[in-house]
């Protein structure tokens, strides 16, 4: 099939989850389909980028995009008064619908794939069978921002456009052949919202040749949390790993270490490696050495959505997880046998503790998540269920 494959930003390089999966997708379909990509572009892309691309595709389109503070600040202002959510003005402009329908005429292909709810409108007026690949849905995102039990920024921004993403993401599955999502969690919440039975579910998944527990390359720390530091929901899980969980850990095991790995923290987050135990890296060329060497991968998540590909990475790295049931969600991880359920500080410090001082348990724990990704997650088998979902359009 001929395939229109739009993207919101250019999917690489590979430090964001959203990127990972539409590249992994790009990667595998174009085994099977002639893939014509359209993309946003926001800021600087290195021929290094494009050309780690190009080979899928038959044809490529970038729609440069604008984005600074005060383009932020005046989608959100403006996002109360059109009562749309603020998040579609950062990605749909005239110019990406006008290159979509120009790419849609000269191509003239059998399916459109949109990857985000959040450049959705850009072809509605297209009649070609269309699917939009929800990379997380944002109503969950947004309710578990308001219900912060901190009062700041983002639990008045979650509070105000909570409402302004329902409403959206009710109608969104009327507008496409079929919708997808990273979990049977998603999946549930969007067939309540809508109403709607065309939602199916893909899993995100992880590059298992690449992702694998012999990996030579070790940083040794004994407990690693990797992610984008420009998320809220990653930084505030940092913020709750280093001040709420470390200091316990730490009085008990005084020469414990532990490293955030992930892309642009924040001034909040590397204010945290100030602590000489504690390494807040930044951006690092491949998160694999960090996460071969960890004895513990954390994931200390209290809010988000979607699925987490940092736990499928470690999973496949065959490293023991401690994280909370948020950090979970949607995965087939069984506590108790491929991770380890901690919800609170006091119970994560502990839980910590007792796998630090059993290896043996942190092997079996890590045999078992390996297993269950080579056989459930690999990228291959995800993108063959994707495949599967466009041929029934």
């Amino acid at each position: 099939m001929k395939i229109v494959f739009i993207t919101p930003e250019w999917p690489y390089p590979l430090d964001q989850g959203g990127r990972i999966r539409m590249y992994y997708f790009l990667r595998h379909l174009a085994q099977w389909h002639e893939l014509h990509l359209v993309s946003g572009v926001f800021g600087q892309l290195n021929d290094s980028w494009v050309e780690a691309v190009r080979p899928y595709c038959q044809s490529y389109h970038l729609v440069w995009q604008s984005h600074s503070i005060w383009h932020t600040t005046w989608r959100i202002w403006r996002s109360l008064g059109n009562r749309r959510p603020y998040i579609l003005s950062k990605y749909l402009s005239p110019h990406l619908t006008s290159t979509i329908q120009q790419v849609v005429a000269l191509v003239k292909p059998d399916r459109v794939v949109v990857e985000s709810q959040y450049i959705s409108e850009a072809v509605r007026s297209i009649s070609v069978p269309s699917l939009v690949d929800l990379h997380d849905v944002a109503t969950i995102l947004y309710e578990r921002f308001a219900i912060n039990q901190h009062w700041d920024l983002k639990k008045v921004h979650g509070y105000l456009q909570k409402p302004l993403i329902q409403r959206f993401e009710a109608n969104l599955p009327y507008h496409f052949s079929k919708c997808v999502t990273t979990s049977t969690t998603d999946q549930r919440r969007l067939q309540l919202l809508s109403g709607a039975n065309n939602i199916d579910v893909v899993s995100n998944g992880v590059d298992v040749a690449e992702f694998h527990p012999h990996w030579s390359e070790k940083i040794p720390y004994d407990i690693v949390f990797v992610g984008s530091m420009d998320y809220h929901p990653n930084i505030d899980a940092a913020l709750h790993l280093a001040k709420d969980i470390m200091p316990l850990i730490w009085q008990t095991r005084p020469k414990t270490t532990v490293a955030i790995v992930g892309r642009n923290p924040t001034k909040a987050v590397q204010a945290l490696g100030d602590h000489n135990r504690l390494d807040v890296t930044g951006t690092v060329p491949d998160v694999r050495p960090y996460l071969a060497g960890a004895s513990v991968v954390i994931i200390p998540l209290r809010s988000g959505s979607g699925t987490r590909l940092k736990a499928l990475m470690a999973a496949a790295m065959g490293k023991a997880i401690v994280s909370t049931s948020v950090g979970l969600e949607g995965l087939d991880l069984v506590p108790n046998h491929h991770v380890l359920i901690a919800e609170n500080a006091e119970n994560t410090a502990s839980t910590i503790l007792y796998l630090l001082a059993n290896p043996s348990l942190r092997q079996q724990l890590g045999t078992a998540a390996r297993s269950l990704v080579e056989n459930v997650y690999s990228w291959e088998a995800c993108t063959l269920k994707l495949n599967e979902v466009l041929h029934t359009l």
